[in-house]
């Protein structure tokens, strides 16, 4: 809301777009952190910070080594964790398109996440009624 009320050099709908991408790309990471959690490994605390770290740091050096820049493919930047160096140059239907595959990168997490959860749940259920019988 203070983004639309305090006059910014920068027009309320770039701020706007920002904001969401933004909130995409940080839903996305915790997705992505909740589901590693659910490893069975007992360092999953540590590979699910490497992973996030790397998901944050990778893709601004490999756009930095491809010489992409902001001006020249305004779509790759949306999906890092900086898409509002991006906004100014990219259109109306690139900007649609990166939420809707920040969007569809949660979903797909989160079904993975989902499935893994009910089988664990059935894992649970079987224990439980195991020792309910013995």
């Amino acid at each position: 809301v203070g983004l639309l009320l305090v006059p910014f050099k920068v027009q309320g709908a770039n701020a706007m777009w920002g904001v969401i991408l933004t909130m995409g790309i940080i839903l996305f990471y915790s997705t992505v952190a909740q589901w590693m959690l659910l490893m069975k490994s007992s360092r999953r605390v540590i590979w699910t910070s490497l992973t996030i770290a790397m998901l944050v740091i990778a893709p601004p050096i490999l756009f930095a080594i491809a010489e992409l820049t902001p001006q020249q493919a305004p779509l790759v930047w949306l999906f890092s964790f900086i898409p509002t160096v991006a906004i100014g140059e990219a259109s109306v239907s690139a900007l649609i398109l990166g939420v809707l595959g920040q969007w569809l990168a949660i979903t797909s997490v989160s079904f993975l996440m989902i499935k893994k959860l009910r089988k664990a749940g059935r894992s649970e259920t079987k224990k439980l009624f195991g020792e309910i019988k013995a």
